[in-house]
């Protein structure tokens, strides 16, 4: 139980980093100057970027 519980932390955590580094690739390939969470049509459907963000993360 342990280990899974292990496993599935360190599967969490890779996630948010490559969601991030995503993020990161996003905002740079589109020059922006503040973080996208995801392509520009993605951040329009929300009110702000932070809700992009937030939902970006959850998922």
């Amino acid at each position: 139980m342990k280990r899974l519980w292990h496993t599935l932390l360190i599967g969490a955590i890779g996630g948010i980093v490559i969601g991030y580094l995503m993020a990161l690739g996003f905002s740079t390939f589109f020059n922006t100057t503040y973080l996208f969470p995801s392509n520009p049509t993605f951040v329009s459907h929300w009110s702000s970027p932070l809700a992009a963000t937030q939902l970006s993360t959850l998922l």
